[in-house]
């Protein structure tokens, strides 16, 4: 993923909009040889050939008045297609990463790529590329203005230009480090204020107000303390630069009027050689320091391509084959976090199409279990078999298309009911509906007065934890998986919502179910199961 990659992609959009580019660099140029063609024609009295050059810059007016329209409507069309090339392909990116990968990032420091990020290479890439481009365009229609006046004129340029083009060289490391450091503190704002905003509840339940102002004014002080920096160091380069090119203008002005004082070349040359020169070097200017600015968005895309997966880790994104019921099996596995062993030579065989229950206490390793079965964690030593093929071997997405993972506090989607089950897999009407009578959720008209049209808003915040639950088995139903594992997602329920969906998890027929809890609502969920794993008992935890 690069700049340049993304222009690429969206040639279309990135052919217009350089097009109006062209338009508004020609527009510059003809304002300046128009506004120099009046003043030689004054000087010689030649009314008509004033009047026309009035007319011609009016007409000039007219089409630059609608290339500003059409170019600030094209550039957003331009940029908005680009970001969400950009987000998608994050997004692609992530999805292909095993579980422990992606979680060694944060959510807050993921949306700060998407958000703060993505407004960084805006600002800094493409909106500052199409700068560039309209100051090139500028620069090189000028220059071919100005030759017509004299062609020593060209030469005073091309040395100044010289000059001109080293100066910004000197801040470009910097100016990257300030970008870097910029982003680094945007994620960093955004982490603080996530937290933030997931304690508001307790801090305002507990009067505790002055602990949030505090909160907010330590969490942007570093943050406007980077922005500060970068903006300074961009000051000083954008200074540099611009003395050279005021400079520079005055000593083409010279030069023009000592040609002048020489009768080389008519009065309004002087006028031509300082709007032209003027326009040079200005758009000089900020072309070299726009150039600095676009590396800086460089940091930014490298970051977004090292995303990627474990090297021992197999996620190819072909079409998972499709596995007959099979026996998940942990084979001597010991799993370690922070080198404290979580599991210790752990072995056991869930056979398949067969019900169990995991018990124990918190802390011991049941959550554990359950993601090396749904090949989340890798284990530390050992093997983790599907149909007595190694997890390791296997692509990650087959694993992932035989297993359903139920947690305490499932995610809902600020969606549909039906895209919170469905999840974007093809509807299949009787499926669907025989998810929704499986999971009670169509006894429940005057929570999902729409059905499965209901709009769910807030990410669900307005259900209750039992709805929210039952949402969970209407999706892990209709995804039609052959594993399922379920932890601890009763847990927080009262004892009727619990009972009813442990009594539902025991309807399902065809699958193997592994339900991992410290209690069990229904007094007969444990007689019902095949198997029960009793951590209290285990001699390998």
């Amino acid at each position: 993923m690069s700049l340049w990659k993304c222009i690429k992609r969206q040639r279309r959009l990135s052919l217009i909009t350089l097009f109006w580019q062209i338009v508004g660099a020609g527009c510059t140029t003809m304002y300046g040889l128009g506004s120099a063609n009046i003043v030689t024609n004054i000087v010689k009295l030649n009314l008509r050939a004033v009047i026309l050059w009035l007319v011609v810059l009016e007409l000039t007016n007219i089409v630059w008045g609608w290339q500003i329209v059409a170019n600030e409507t094209s550039m957003e069309r331009w940029v908005q297609a680009m970001d969400q090339d950009i987000r998608q392909q994050i997004v692609v990116n992530l999805s292909r990463l095993p579980y422990a990968d992606y979680h060694q990032q944060d959510q807050a420091t993921y949306l700060s790529w998407v958000t703060n990020d993505i407004n960084t290479i805006n600002d800094y890439g493409f909106e500052t590329l199409a700068l560039v481009v309209s100051q090139g365009l500028t620069i090189v229609m000028s220059i071919g203005a100005i030759i017509q006046f004299h062609y020593s004129l060209i030469i005073t340029i091309a040395l100044l230009l010289a000059v001109m083009l080293t100066a910004p060289r000197v801040f470009t490391k910097k100016m990257n480090a300030a970008a870097l450091k910029s982003s680094h503190s945007a994620e960093q704002l955004t982490k603080s204020f996530t937290d933030l905003f997931g304690g508001f509840d307790e801090l305002m339940q507990l009067n505790r107000q002055k602990a949030a102002v505090k909160f907010t004014k330590g969490a942007t002080t570093n943050f406007a303390t980077s922005k500060i920096a970068q903006a300074r160091t961009s000051g000083r380069m954008m200074g540099a630069s611009n003395f050279i090119s005021l400079t520079s203008q005055v000593i083409v002005m010279a030069h023009a009027c000592a040609l002048f004082f020489a009768k080389l070349v008519p009065v309004g040359a002087i006028s031509g050689a300082r709007y032209f020169s003027a326009t040079i070097f200005a758009n000089l200017t900020g072309l070299m320091a726009n150039l600095v600015e676009m590396k800086t968005v460089e940091p930014i895309f490298a970051k977004y391509t090292q995303v990627t997966a474990s090297p021992h880790i197999s996620t190819t994104t072909a079409a998972p084959a499709q596995l007959a019921p099979a026996t998940v099996s942990l084979e001597d596995v010991t799993f370690t976090y922070d080198d404290k062993p979580i599991l210790q030579d752990f072995s056991y065989t869930f056979t398949a199409q067969q019900k169990y229950a995991i018990i124990g206490p918190s802390g011991v390793g049941k959550s554990t279990l359950l993601n090396l079965l749904a090949g989340r964690l890798i284990p530390t030593t050992g093997t983790v078999t599907l149909a007595g093929q190694d997890y390791q071997q296997l692509p990650a997405p087959q694993i992932r298309e035989q297993i359903v993972y139920l947690s305490q506090q499932p995610h809902i989607f600020s969606a549909t009911l039906g895209f919170n089950i469905m999840l974007d897999a093809p509807e299949d009407p009787e499926r669907l509906q025989a998810a929704l009578h499986f999971s009670g959720l169509d006894q429940m008209p005057q929570v999902f007065p729409a059905g499965v049209a209901t709009e769910i808003i807030q990410s669900g915040q307005q259900l209750s934890g039992g709805q929210r639950e039952r949402i969970a088995l209407a999706r892990g139903f209709y995804q039609q998986r052959k594993i399922w594992l379920v932890d601890e997602a009763t847990a927080s329920l009262d004892p009727q919502a619990a009972t009813a969906i442990e009594t539902a998890l025991l309807q399902l027929s065809d699958v193997t179910l592994i339900v991992v809890s410290h209690h069990f609502a229904n007094p007969d969920f444990i007689t019902a199961v095949d198997g029960v794993l009793d951590f209290n008992q285990s001699q390998n935890i």
